[in-house]
């Protein structure tokens, strides 16, 4: 049964509907279709932790050494971000997290102290965040620069809203935390994104897709899992009881035996794409990388559940991007184009 969880002012409401068991497992091909490969012109070594693509199919790179590259959509360098920061306001502690495209097309940079910086959307430095603007490492923003923050602490989990001078403006306490202390402790891929309606999002050691009401405050729950899914029974330990090194062990142990929910991107205006990750040894040695197509409204519109070997860095405009793999560990990245086939898009429509 596919089942659709509600909760409504502390209450759960649970709806279902028949859901086809005999789905098959697919590769890649079977819903999108190669459309090229995009090498980065860096002039040094680059390693890939975060990508984001706009509507221009530029594309936005957070790198594990302070690097924040806009590149176009053949991989030409537009600009370094952390240099036009710096050339313009001297001093700054450049220490990026991850950069995002907001939804007017200008840039975002989650910064340790300041915790925010500002970019046009040619990559020019525009201003920092007050210093009391922070949002956690699970954020999001909308339309009009509202972002959305989800907070995970000792003493529970709850979802900020804030403007971008860091007011906040309104708090979501009703977030489910079976997990609390593996969400805490283990950082996957982006796992929020928003409209002006709703915020979707993920959780590591669930499947399923959570849809939040803005306006309404309700959180929906929606469930269809893969079938090459394993999904954990407990939560791990906390750090207070078993220290760093038995957390470590711990988070280790579920990646070996458990699948991960490990980012959620838009792929259309009213499509989400999941991306699950797996260990070879939990699915018997197959491909380590699922991917699940969602609906806004929270039905699951694939007829077989995908497994891919490529790790998808990031998805928009009805495409996604995959990592190219190199036995050259200083190569330049390069990313595999895919295009959502139209007759998948005709079928949903017709639907």
């Amino acid at each position: 049964m596919i089942k659709k969880f509600i909760f409504v002012s502390g209450l759960l409401l649970v709806v279902s509907c028949e859901k086809n068991e005999d789905r098959g497992v697919a590769d890649l091909d079977l819903l999108f279709a190669k459309q090229k490969t995009i090498t980065l012109e860096t002039e040094g070594y680059l390693s890939v932790r975060f990508m984001e693509v706009n509507e221009r199919g530029e594309l936005l790179v957070t790198g594990r050494r302070d690097e924040v590259i806009l590149f176009s959509e053949t991989g030409e360098q537009i600009r370094n971000l952390g240099e036009s920061a710096q050339e313009n306001y001297p001093g700054l502690n450049w220490s990026p997290n991850r950069a995002v495209f907001l939804q007017d097309g200008s840039i975002f940079v989650q910064n340790n102290a300041p915790w925010g910086i500002f970019f046009d959307r040619k990559g020019h430095y525009e201003k920092i965040a007050p210093s009391e603007f922070h949002v956690s490492n699970r954020f999001t923003a909308d339309t009009d620069h509202i972002f959305y923050s989800m907070e995970i602490t000792p003493a529970g989990t709850y979802i900020r809203q804030l403007n971008e001078d860091g007011d906040e403006m309104w708090r979501f306490d009703d977030v489910p935390e079976r997990f609390i202390n593996l969400m805490q402790r283990f950082r996957v891929g982006n796992q929020f994104v928003a409209d002006d309606r709703f915020l979707f999002f993920t959780m590591v050691a669930e499947p399923d897709l959570f849809r939040l009401d803005i306006e309404e405050g309700e959180l929906s729950r929606f469930k269809n899992p893969p079938s090459y899914v394993n999904r954990a029974s407990e939560d791990i330990s906390s750090l207070q009881q078993v220290g760093a090194a038995g957390m470590a062990a711990e988070i280790s142990e579920f990646s070996d035996e458990y699948t991960s929910t490990y980012s959620l991107h838009w792929l259309t205006d009213s499509l989400l794409l999941i991306q699950y990750q797996n260990r070879w040894e939990v699915v018997d040695g197959n491909a380590g990388f699922g991917l699940q197509i969602v609906t806004t409204d929270g039905s699951f519109p694939m007829e077989a559940d995908l497994l891919t070997d490529e790790w998808m860095v990031t998805a928009g405009n009805g495409m996604i991007y995959t990592m190219e793999r190199s036995d050259d560990a200083y190569a330049s990245p390069m990313f595999n184009a895919y295009r959502l086939k139209d007759s998948f898009i005709e079928r949903i429509e017709a639907e």
